[in-house]
């Protein structure tokens, strides 16, 4: 049986600690300023993944900016990545998202550089993006799997962004995908080789 989400308070001292931990977090989206993340979650379709800056309750209901945290709402296609053209998943008001807590704090070798002018991220960078925001965010991103008013009305649940669950083997996943593009990469440069030694001889 899955755990139960723990609710994730102002501050956390260990993120480590908390990566791939069911949670639970209160607060309200701050859809101006959403990040995009290139995403390939689905195959031959070019789109990005939407994280969202979620102010926690507390600070939100005093009206001091407070605790905020990154929330990857899920995917959309790139013909999608203005948010004016998806109105019906900018959820308002208070709101209560359960997901699973990531910690992000290595960049892939082969990881292009992000373009922040450009809103198009590469790397789920929470001080990069915390820059950009103008205020400092917590060390984790909520990947959601739920997303629901926090005062119980029904709510349609939008197209997109589409959310997902998140489980540990994904790092396997992301694993052989490098080990992939590593065979692929190897196996290219023995053919220009191959290629380049046989036009030599012709010479």
């Amino acid at each position: 049986m899955a755990a139960p989400p723990e609710t994730i308070e102002s501050r956390i001292d260990d993120p480590a600690a908390w990566n791939f931990r069911p949670v639970s977090v209160s607060g309200i989206f701050r859809h101006d300023q959403e990040f995009h993340l290139v995403s390939h979650l689905r195959p031959q379709q070019n789109g990005f993944e939407v994280l969202t800056p979620l102010q926690l309750a507390e600070s939100a209901a005093s009206g001091v900016k407070g605790a905020t945290i990154l929330v990857n709402r899920g995917w959309v296609p790139a013909a999608l990545k203005d948010a004016s053209k998806r109105p019906e998943g900018q959820m308002s008001g208070m709101v209560v998202v359960t997901g699973t807590a990531r910690t992000y704090d290595r960049r892939g070798a082969f990881v292009p550089e992000d373009d922040a002018s450009a809103n198009m991220w590469f790397h789920s960078d929470i001080a990069a993006m915390s820059g950009v925001a103008g205020y400092q965010m917590m060390p984790v991103v909520i990947v959601a799997d739920k997303t629901r008013p926090a005062d119980g009305r029904q709510y349609a649940l939008p197209e997109f962004p589409a959310g997902r669950e998140v489980s540990p083997e994904l790092v396997n996943n992301h694993l052989m995908y490098a080990i992939t593009w590593f065979s692929f990469s190897a196996i290219m440069a023995a053919v220009f080789l191959i290629y380049a030694w046989r036009t030599r001889r012709n010479l």
